[in-house]
């Protein structure tokens, strides 16, 4: 499911069925030096500024799960010896 608005300001609700996973989408603001910054990246890279930016938030969002989930378990390992 997205949202997204119309230049009337109205909302819609728009419905996507996926077969793996549900995805959303969102409009961001970037400054024209990163935009011109991550669009050189992306051809370095070989791909599209979408899946080079989809790539770089992907990995991201792993490392604070991989970080939050480590922090867990030495909270629990430090409370097993205790």
């Amino acid at each position: 499911m997205y949202i997204c608005k119309s230049y009337k300001d109205e909302w819609f609700i728009k419905n996507k069925t996926m077969n793996t996973a549900v995805k959303h989408k969102e409009i961001i603001d970037i400054p024209e030096d990163i935009f011109s910054s991550l669009s050189m990246m992306a051809v370095a890279g070989g791909t599209s500024l979408k899946k080079y930016i989809e790539m770089i938030l992907i990995e991201k969002a792993e490392e604070v799960r991989d970080t939050e989930l480590y922090k867990k378990l030495l909270t629990q390992k430090n409370h097993s010896f205790s």
